[in-house]
């Protein structure tokens, strides 16, 4: 363990003991709030506590309040406040929610409240936590101010801190697979995993990822090789998490048809806090802590993170993950209003799970599972940890030392600043500002061919062998680490490559983002927002690739084709040191970029039933790039082939510019026949636009447009909640590459580009349903029809008959569905609960050649509450179900693996179980 890990551990241990510290007193707030109507006076005391209130406008009409002036705690402050108007309150997640029926039991203790927010239109009933859909819950994404969720004309799914306890995702992409329309391939490790939303065929870089509102970088899918899961991790510092699908993602946010925001807990007036240990068998050791509470008279902090490390969900030979992070904020009440100061470090490594051989390539109805088990084996190996690569520069060869158990590092450091005021007369100003600085690098061994019959693969370099060392020549493996000999018959005959990657970048970025909006009455009532988003963003990317043969199987030695004389004699080697080709991609670019959004909305309440609304989305982008020129070489050793043809940066540099503009825009209609049933219809067109590395090559400068239509169903019964989606998406250009692994490079060479368009129906639905106060059943389901039209090579020749296929990788049916018992056992709260997971049938290549087959798996798990006490245990895929997700996308985007089953795939993890216990105060 390290310094900078010792670091975090330090940091999270000593905020995990302040956790489970005695609670100091409640602080108080100095109120001076005089008689007069209560919905004024109820926006002067959330100004003045920090606390959000939401009510129905409709509620507090006609209602008076003889006020309350001096030092009491926000309860007292509230009940002094409605005394006397027939009004009640409760503590939900996110403040006081003010109801009709005055009643003691309504009263619940403190919670975190995040940023004061607004009164809304509506009223909600009593919560339901740990539910897939709860309308009545409190909502701030994807909106000018909060709203209940019952209100929102747009598809949202909502966790707060104990739901996401309860789900127990094993990462960010895993999380946004628990609510409809978002399919995920979670399996890849802690980051950098797959995943798409209602259909669209886009892996990630379409899917904007947010913290408190605002990305740690301007473009989720910019970052070299990291998506935006890799920069976000979920803790106990966590409040809540909204995912919304389609609706106003495209106004707010850049490159957006869906918004992930993950949000920080704040300073909250009374102290509060938690220290969780989470224990996995697949060598999972985590502590998590945080703690909030005031430290002044208006002034509040929180502060917490995680330290964790992994041995891994597969044999890496060597740890997968280590590292965690810390954040914390300070807040200060302001009139009408707030400041926020905000920090957050993240220091961590995270191996990734590339697709294995699944299959004998010569006959694919013979497993390899006796040579690498499909759940638990991989191709890297402790070897690995010391990896010589050559990074040719201007002819002169640089010997480097990398270590694969490195995976995917990320250090970043974010600074952030929030003013949030109200200035009366419905004006709200926000402005959010945020700095960000990465340093990430990328260590990963890929598949590309599939596994080679030994013989024939050997014979395929004779001739070069023999060229170099002479017509005599045999060629014989061998081990790379000892030189013993190689014999393929221990392999089933069977020998494969991989390719070591190793990937650099260094970025920050400025961000700020203004919003203005206004309440006002005209033909009915408005919520108007105008807002301006700019950013300037840097980044300095490099890439070094080269290729490795291995025996086949897990955890495989590096081998050596050596060149053997007539007499025995080895006189040189095909591959150097279990090497095949060095320097296959050496690349190292610069980036400036700039982007400026004006967006503008309103929701307009025409009556108390009917609300219309729109929004419109301005970007333009500037870039500005370099690229160093490159050459291929021989390198100059004569005892190998491995340096023959390898990738020379020559010095030169390659500069360009470029710069383009997208619109997005929204428009929507919602109805409420009643406080139980509503529906909405909404239509938004949004754009994924160009990386800014687009400016460091030759690429043609594109852009997708997803046109979305949308028509939802809302129901809020006492017992049964359902939100349910119906939506039609148009996406282009789709693109697909005709391309596979060239044998003499090692590259992945795209021969031609086909471009056509996909569509994509569907339904997603999420549900909850309360019988009995003993049993809930809660559903998240999407069904998705999406299918491919016939695609044309981009210089107008033959199409690709492909019309009515299904896009790589997207099932047509996905979801879970999760019952719950809950019960008391001598003042022990009790909770049994399982959610069947189904994934339907996908394809790894345009053409639905290769079949990824559907699966179902079950996750069983219990938790015990007692006081401030939780202990959960959970286990995954409890039956071993065998899924698989993946294929090889190096090489069958067009042609699959030339199989209907596929040689190469990422199986789902196995069997596991987690047991966390939590302290809370």
């Amino acid at each position: 363990m390290n310094v900078r890990d010792l670091t975090i551990l330090a940091t999270c241990t000593a905020v995990a003991i302040g956790a489970v510290a005695p609670a100091s007193a409640q602080s108080l707030t100095q109120f001076s709030i005089g008689a007069g109507p209560l919905e004024p006076a109820l926006r002067a005391f959330s100004r003045q506590t920090g606390v959000p209130v939401l009510a129905d406008s409709k509620l507090l009409r006609g209602r008076n309040t003889a006020g309350v002036a001096g030092k009491r705690s926000a309860e007292n402050g509230l009940q002094q406040l409605l005394r006397g108007t027939g009004l009640a309150f409760r503590r939900g997640s996110d403040g006081f929610i003010v109801m009709a029926a005055a009643s003691p039991q309504n009263v619940r203790p403190p919670a975190a409240a995040p940023a004061p927010q607004r009164i809304a239109r509506n009223t909600p009933r009593q919560a339901h936590p740990e539910t897939t859909v709860d309308l009545n819950d409190i909502i701030v994404t994807g909106s000018n101010r909060a709203q209940v969720q019952f209100d929102a004309s747009y598809a949202i799914t909502s966790f707060d801190s104990d739901a996401i306890r309860k789900l127990a995702p094993v990462n960010l992409s895993d999380l946004m697979s628990r609510a409809p329309g978002i399919y995920s391939e979670s399996n890849a490790g802690e980051v950098q995993n797959v995943y798409r939303v209602r259909g669209i065929p886009n892996e990630g870089s379409f899917v904007a990822i947010l913290e408190d509102g605002m990305p740690l970088y301007p473009d989720s899918g910019g970052i070299g090789f990291f998506k935006g899961d890799a920069m976000t991790r979920t803790d106990l510092m966590t409040r809540r998490a909204e995912i919304v699908r389609g609706g106003p993602s495209a106004v707010f946010g850049s490159n957006a048809i869906a918004l992930i925001d993950v949000q920080t807990r704040r300073g909250t007036e009374k102290p509060e806090g938690a220290a969780e240990l989470t224990l996995g068998d697949v060598g999972l050791y985590r502590l998590d802590g945080y703690y909030s509470g005031p430290i002044a008279p208006g002034l509040t902090v929180a502060a917490g993170g995680f330290y964790r490390y992994n041995e891994g969900y597969r044999d890496m030979g060597f740890r997968a993950d280590q590292g965690g992070q810390f954040h914390a904020n300070v807040t200060k009440a302001i009139d009408g209003g707030q400041i926020t100061l905000g920090f957050r470090y993240m220091n961590d490594k995270n191996g990734l799970y590339m697709p294995v051989p699944l299959a004998d390539p010569r006959d694919p109805s013979v497993s390899l599972a006796k040579l690498i088990d499909p759940f638990t084996g991989m191709l890297g190996s402790s070897e690995l940890k010391n990896v010589k690569m050559i990074s040719p520069e201007q002819g002169v060869i640089i010997d480097r030392r990398r270590d694969l158990s490195d995976g995917r590092y990320n250090q970043t450091y974010s600074f952030d600043l929030l003013l949030d005021k109200e200035f009366g007369d419905g004006w709200l100003f926000v402005n959010k500002f945020r700095y960000t600085d990465m340093t990430v690098a990328f260590d990963a061994l890929y598949s590309t061919r599939n596994p080679q019959d030994a013989v024939k693969y050997r014979n395929g370099f004779l001739a070069a062998a023999q060229k170099a060392f002479g017509s005599d020549v045999s060629l014989a493996y061998q081990y790379s680490g000892n030189g013993q000999p190689f014999d393929p018959a221990t392999t089933m005959g069977l020998v494969v490559e991989a390719q070591y990657r190793l990937a650099e970048v260094k970025a920050h970025a400025f961000m700020d983002d203004i919003r203005i909006s206004r309440q006002f009455e005209w033909i009915g009532k408005h919520d108007a927002t105008i807002g301006v988003f700019a950013s300037k963003y840097f980044q300095d990317y490099s890439e070094l690739y080269q290729d490795h043969l291995f025996e086949m199987r897990a955890n495989g030695r590096q081998i050596d084709m050596v060149a053997m004389s007539a007499g025995g004699k080895m006189v040189g080697s095909v591959t150097d040191k279990g090497v095949l080709r060095y320097a296959t991609a050496n690349k190292r670019t610069n980036t400036s970029s700039s982007l400026i959004a004006i967006y503008a909305s309103d929701n307009w309440d025409i009556t108390d039933k009917l609300r219309l609304e729109g929004g419109i989305r301005y970007e333009f982008y500037d870039y500005d790039g370099s690229a160093t020129l490159s050459n291929r070489i021989n390198g100059g050793r004569s005892e190998t082939l491995a340096d023959d043809n390898i990738v020379n940066l020559t010095g030169k540099r390659k500069k360009r510019h470029e710069n383009f503009s997208s619109m997005n825009w929204t428009i929507a209609a919602n109805y409420e026949f009643s406080r139980l049933v509503g529906m909405y219809a909404r239509a938004a067109r949004a754009s994924r636009v160009a990386a800014d590395n687009v400016a460091t090559g030759d690429n043609e400068l594109s852009k997708n447009d997803a046109e979305q239509y949308e028509l939802g169903l809302k129901l809020n019964l006492k017992k049964l909640q359902v939100f349910a989606t119906g939506f039609y998406t148009i996406y282009s250009p789709f693109m697909a590459a005709d391309g596979g692994i060239n044998p003499n490079t090692g590259l992945v060479e795209q021969n031609l580009t086909y471009i056509g368009t996909s569509k994509s129906p569907g339904v997603e639905v999420a549900a909850s349903w309360g019988p009995t106060r003993f049993f809930r059943l809660d559903m998240s389901m999407t069904y998705n029809d999406a299918t491919l039209s016939n695609l044309t090579n981009r210089y107008g020749g033959a199409l690709l008959s492909v019309n009515g296929n299904t896009p790589i990788r997207q099932p047509k049916i996905y979801g879970y569905v999760m019952p719950t018992l809950s019960f008391d056992v001598g003042g022990v709260g009790a909770n049994l609960f399982s959610r069947v997971n189904l994934v339907g049938r996908r394809w790894t290549d345009v053409k639905n050649t290769t079949a990824l087959p559907g699966y179902q798996s079950v996750t069983l798990g219990f938790s015990l509450n007692r006081d401030a006490w939780n202990l959960q245990v959970v286990g995954d895929n409890i039956f071993n179900a065998y899924g698989m997700n993946e294929g090889n996308p190096r090489s069958d985007q067009i042609n699959g693996q030339g199989t209907p089953t596929p040689i190469y795939g990422r199986p789902i993890y196995s069997r596991n179980f987690r047991l966390t216990l939590t302290r809370k105060f």
